[in-house]
């Protein structure tokens, strides 16, 4: 499932499955997002839940979730929702 922005949807994602040997099959997800004016409401709650059945269906041992360090309100949502902080993302801007 992939984020668009036409998707009119209250909590678009974007995920991909692939393998690493540290931890097996995973399914990775980047950008899970709820509209600011319809959270609240079960929506990313429902989304979680069906990107961990996807994961599972295509037999990934874990799933990742990618989110950026000032969304303190969605790190609530996922603390709640049992994941946890297993490592931090380093990144440098390298120009052309």
């Amino acid at each position: 499932m992939g984020a668009h922005p036409r998707l009119t949807a209250p909590s678009p994602a974007a995920a991909a499955a692939s393998s690493r040997c540290s931890t097996g099959r995973i399914l990775s997800v980047d950008d899970l997002n709820t509209d600011a004016n319809s959270r609240s409401a079960g929506h990313g709650k429902r989304l979680l839940d069906w990107l961990k059945n996807k994961a599972r269906e295509n037999n990934c041992q874990e799933l990742h979730l990618d989110s950026a360090t000032h969304r303190e309100q969605a790190h609530r949502f996922y603390f709640r929702e049992r994941l946890t902080i297993s490592a931090y993302n380093f990144r440098i801007h390298l120009s052309t």
